[in-house]
């Protein structure tokens, strides 16, 4: 298994910390433009009803509006699997400073130079 130090994973994590928040921003607008989609495919067969449209018209539209429905769904779905990947990806910074921040500090303040410890301070 290879070395990482310290300030390597504190990159890797502040990368993976702002890559799931990205992902989770990217699924709730895509929740929020399915949702808008189903609204007004809901909305057209209102007005189509109105219109006094044929059954056969209004259910295709209202199988449009399902699938919409279910899109929606599916991104509701995914969006909080984001958020939930984003909240572990901050609980994992959050775990390698409090396990390991003191022992970084400790070590690269240390006054005896063979007490460093290099898996905390190579580069």
């Amino acid at each position: 298994m290879a070395e990482i130090s310290y300030r390597e994973l504190l990159a890797t994590i502040a990368r993976l910390v702002a890559a799931t928040s990205a992902e989770a921003q990217a699924a709730e607008q895509r929740r929020a433009r399915i949702e808008a989609k189903a609204t007004e495919s809901h909305a057209v067969i209102g007005r189509l009803t109105e219109l006094d449209f044929d059954e056969d018209t209004k259910r295709d539209i209202g199988t449009i509006a399902a699938n919409f429905t279910g899109q929606a769904r599916g991104a509701v779905e995914a969006a909080n699997a984001a958020r939930d990947l984003n909240v572990g990806a901050q609980d994992a910074a959050d775990t390698v400073q409090k396990n390991h921040g003191g022992i970084h500090s400790a070590v690269q303040s240390a006054p005896v130079a063979p007490a460093k410890n290099t898996a905390y301070t190579r580069l």
